[in-house]
């Protein structure tokens, strides 16, 4: 369980940084956020990627394991 909540992740931001941010990653779930997006992604994220998001404008929290395994069933996708 400690891995699952170390690699799940909630982003939110404005849809085309999002997007530019998750090309590659495995998405699990997306839906419109207010102005922006919401996104969450399954996979390790490391300073580099933290640095990016930031510079992006992007908040990264971890996912709740209900949400993530609720996310998962409706099935995920990959952003290329």
């Amino acid at each position: 369980m400690d891995n699952i909540r170390d690699q799940s992740h909630l982003l939110r931001g404005d849809r085309e940084s999002v997007d530019r941010f998750a090309n590659g990653k495995q998405v699990i779930y997306q839906e419109p956020y207010g102005k922006g997006v919401l996104a969450a992604l399954y996979g390790a994220l490391g300073d580099a990627d933290k640095q990016q998001a930031h510079k992006l404008g992007i908040t990264i929290e971890g996912l709740p394991l209900q949400k993530f395994f609720s996310y998962l069933i409706e099935g995920g996708q990959r952003i290329e």
